[in-house]
């Protein structure tokens, strides 16, 4: 029919409807076209079982009748006008709904721009945001460090605070008790609980009446303050210095007490037995002065120097204790042995010192100052 532009029929055509085979006639016709537009061809099915049978139909080659072609045409036009009408609502309430979905389609485009926007600043967000963790990461585990670092250093300073013999404590600058080592119970009535109670408050074992006003002056002035303190078990050298933080503030006191009781003793025991060497010594002095006999004492072997008592001074015509050594000169005098000088170095307690060897009873002869010889017999 597109080819020739000429009625087509097609008969005894089975088509399948409802589940069953039906035999149907297929006719195919062009509809005259009005200007501009396109071809229109009428597509008719017609079922050989529909009342009145073959006979009724003209047959497919049997030419219509006027009337009847003009009737077909009319009613082919008519649905023809129908079908353009339905198309043209058709196509209109298209058009109204393309125009109504353009709005519709240009936000869509905004909002997927918008959306497509928000996802590449959600992209950037998201590599700010690894970064930031990555960051957060590292910080964690710098701090990690660093907790450990001070759980350490905790452990240290309660370690040595337990462990240390120094009475020690820091006070605010309201003199309450910031921290203190065990050994702070031997100078006040205090317990581990009493941290953040003012010192004030707590009965004291030592003597020290100025400690509160001590404190004070540290904090104004500055200066550190050291007091000797005595309880009833020894003394104690006391100690306030400025508590300083990291960054220069001065934030109350540090309060040291060092045991000085053995050190006390220790220098008493020491002055009294230098009081002792000294009476000794001059008990010493006062025997050798009138002994009967001459007495050299060498006190320093590395410097030589030789003291002599009374009876040696007049043997060798020398002042009593007048101190004699080799180093700064000859002596002034001159042993000898069968009339022969002996040398410095082999005088009886230069020998000794050298050797460690005793001397015994060796028979010398001292020539003085003053000429006058004497005969000697030395021990050393």
């Amino acid at each position: 029919a597109v080819r020739t532009q000429q009625p087509v029929v097609r008969e005894d055509v089975h088509v399948r409807t409802n589940g069953a085979y039906k035999t149907i006639r297929l006719r195919v016709r062009p509809i005259p076209r009005l200007e501009q537009q396109a071809d229109y061809y009428a597509v008719i099915f017609e079922s050989c079982d529909q009342q009145g049978g073959e006979a009724s139909r003209p047959k497919a080659s049997e030419p219509l009748s006027a009337e009847q072609e003009h009737s077909l045409v009319q009613q082919l036009e008519a649905e023809l006008a129908s079908t353009r009408r339905h198309l043209r609502a058709t196509t209109e309430d298209m058009e109204s709904s393309t125009e109504a979905l353009k709005p519709a389609n240009e936000e869509l485009m905004s909002s997927n721009e918008e959306l497509q926007t928000s996802a590449e600043e959600l992209d950037t967000s998201k590599e700010e945001l690894q970064s930031v963790n990555e960051e957060l990461s590292f910080a964690n585990e710098e701090l990690r460090r660093n907790n450990d670092q001070l759980s350490r250093a905790n452990s240290d300073i309660k370690n040595l605070f337990d462990n240390t013999r120094i009475a020690m404590m820091s006070l605010d600058k309201r003199l309450n008790i910031r921290s203190l080592t065990p050994r702070m119970s031997d100078l006040y009535n205090l317990l581990a609980s009493d941290t953040g109670r003012s010192i004030m408050d707590i009965r004291a074992r030592h003597d020290y009446t100025e400690f509160e006003a001590d404190v004070k002056r540290v904090l104004d002035t500055l200066a550190p303050v050291e007091r000797r303190v005595s309880t009833a078990e020894g003394e104690y050298m006391l100690r306030i210095l400025p508590y300083q933080t990291l960054d220069g503030r001065i934030d109350g006191a540090v309060v040291t007490f060092f045991d000085i009781t053995t050190l006390t003793r220790a220098r008493a025991d020491i002055e009294q037995l230098t009081e002792a060497r000294a009476r000794r010594a001059g008990e010493l002095e006062a025997m050798l002065s009138v002994l009967p006999v001459g007495v050299l004492i060498c006190a320093d072997a590395k410097s030589g120097q030789v003291r002599t008592n009374r009876m040696g001074a007049d043997i060798l015509g020398v002042a009593e204790n007048a101190e004699i050594s080799g180093q700064s000169g000859p002596p002034p005098f001159k042993l000898l042995r069968d009339d022969k000088t002996v040398a410095s170095a082999e005088f009886p307690l230069q020998r000794v010192l050298a050797t460690g060897d005793h001397v015994r009873q060796e028979a010398l002869s001292v020539e003085r100052a003053d000429g006058v010889v004497l005969d000697i017999e030395v021990s050393a």
